[in-house]
């Protein structure tokens, strides 16, 4: 029967994204896309930059049925992840001439590992990528839609404004215009404002093999669509630009801290080669696409389990500390955090208030992470490390900790310090400039205890720190402790400092514990 292929691959879709469902929000955008469908505030970062605006409009009016913006988002991901299946599979037959490649490219592009894991998920990836398949079939008002959904994408849509350029041009003013009345200027350059400070070869991996696994599934995948790319590219050149652009706003702009994520509108393009490699072989291509697809799934099995069958680590700590922190405690909540701290009900400042706490005593202060803690008193929530995570979304979100931050712990920056930093193998602390100066609360310590640390990647072998009249030597890759008599201001300096290529800091060694006794 006619498109019945292509019916059968959108079903397997749903089924699988069906099952595959997240128990609780896991990234923070997921928190801020559900509180952006009561309260629409992309000032606040409801949702966050660049603002996503007929995503939040669709999941808003979907929301009027539901009344509970994680099930409502849950649900549209269902539906859009149906619906593209289907406009995908039409697209890529229209394109290549058969029923069958048009359901090997669904296949391909949600069976893999980016798609399992991004796709279910209460965000605007299925949304957006729907309404790109459907810009495939019929530009126009779902080029500007596709715009209206994923903002980012607007560089590569342009590409198919060719065909109906004035309908595209309406539905983009009619999305934008009041969704502009709502943001400052400022919120367009903040939504820019991505360095990432990775090497190009560690940018390519994130994002053009990653995407579609280890290098036993990516590696055969890629060159089987170069392969199409070769066979097809008089039909297929307006895809290819889309997808060169896409990449090349996601090596200027993209997050790679936020894994595979950015780069998947691109993934279609893939998909569809893939199966114009096969184009004189139909069957062939389905074959050899459920067999990627069940690698594939075998592949990202690890990530979907966990998120299917267990609440996720940052949920587990805002439930814990919801039932454990004393009522009056205010959380000092990192930038991955902040969104979570919001549901948490209690005071939250974010990570660059810490020093303002510094002498205020009677208030319960917790420190609320992305990442690892060994301090004392430390809850630690976390999933098990695996390759298909680490991938597809770094290790954000994998360990989360909740760290309380007594008044011995305390301290206010004078000069030299810089933010909180910290890790998932549990690597916390806080960079110092060449020369740091922190004031202390008076809680009546006599000693004052610090540890320090160089990294591994610090590029001389140690440092020498004078401090609160002490020498000692900080060896590359391991941490001293150091303790004497209490006095405030602590004054600490090094004898050596090097500029971060990331960012251009001038540092010297972290501050990896600071504690009065």
């Amino acid at each position: 029967m006619k498109r019945m292929p292509i019916a059968i691959a959108a079903l397997a879709v749903v089924v699988m994204t069906l099952f595959t469902r997240p128990r609780t929000f896991w990234q923070g955008e997921e928190v801020r896309f559900a509180q952006a469908l009561l309260t629409f505030d992309p000032v606040h970062r409801q949702p966050e930059p660049p603002g996503y605006p007929l995503y939040v409009a669709i999941g808003r009016l979907l929301n009027f049925f539901v009344h509970e913006p994680f099930t409502t988002l849950l649900v549209l991901s269902v539906i859009a992840c149906g619906a593209g299946a289907v406009l995908t599979g039409l697209a890529a037959a229209e394109l290549l001439g058969s029923d069958s490649l048009g359901a090997a490219a669904v296949i391909v592009l949600y069976f893999s590992p980016a798609m399992l894991v991004f796709a279910p998920l209460p965000n605007a990836e299925a949304a957006g990528v729907a309404l790109i398949a459907a810009a495939l079939l019929w530009s126009g008002v779902f080029a500007g839609a596709a715009i209206g959904v994923l903002p980012q994408v607007a560089p590569a849509m342009l590409v198919f404004f060719r065909r109906r350029p004035r309908t595209a041009a309406a539905t983009l003013a009619l999305i934008f215009i009041p969704f502009f009345e709502w943001i400052p200027p400022s919120y367009v350059t903040k939504s820019l404002a991505l360095p990432h400070g990775f090497a190009v070869k560690e940018l390519l991996l994130r994002f053009v093999a990653h995407p579609w696994g280890a290098k036993w599934l990516s590696v055969p995948l890629l060159i089987v669509a170069a392969i199409g790319c070769v066979m097809t590219i008089r039909r297929v050149w307006p895809l290819l630009v889309f997808a060169a652009i896409h990449l090349i706003v996601c090596f200027g702009f993209g997050d790679p801290l936020a894994g595979v994520e950015p780069v998947i509108p691109a993934m279609i393009a893939v998909a569809i080669l893939f199966a114009a490699a096969f184009s004189r072989w139909p069957r062939v291509a389905i074959v050899a696409a459920i067999a990627y697809a069940a690698g594939s799934v075998v592949y990202a099995w690890p990530v979907l389990e966990l998120r299917r069958a267990s609440p996720s680590p940052p949920a587990r700590a805002m439930r814990d500390a919801r039932q454990s922190l004393p009522p009056r405690a205010v959380l000092i909540c990192d930038d991955a955090m902040e969104p979570w701290g919001r549901l948490s009900r209690f005071n939250i400042a974010s990570s660059a208030d810490f020093d303002r706490y510094a002498d205020v005593l009677d208030v319960p202060l917790y420190l609320a992470a992305d990442g690892n803690s060994h301090a004392p008193g430390a809850h630690v929530f976390s999933w098990p490390a695996s390759d298909a995570y680490g991938k597809m979304a770094t290790e954000r979100y994998r360990v989360v900790s909740i760290v309380p931050l007594p008044p011995a712990m305390r301290y206010r920056s004078m000069g030299g310090v810089y933010a909180f930093e910290r890790t998932a193998d549990g690597g916390e602390g806080r960079w110092l400039a060449g020369e740091a100066t922190i004031a202390l609360p008076r809680i009546g310590a006599r000693v004052i205890h610090l540890r320090l640390g160089l990294p591994v990647d610090a590029p001389f072998d140690q440092n020498v720190i004078t401090v609160g009249g002490t020498t000692v030597t900080v060896p590359r890759g391991r941490s001293v402790d150091v303790s004497f008599a209490s006095a405030s201001p602590l004054r600490i300096h090094a004898a050596q400092t090097f500029t971060s290529r990331r960012d251009g800091r001038t540092l010297s060694v972290q501050l990896l514990l600071l504690e009065q006794r």
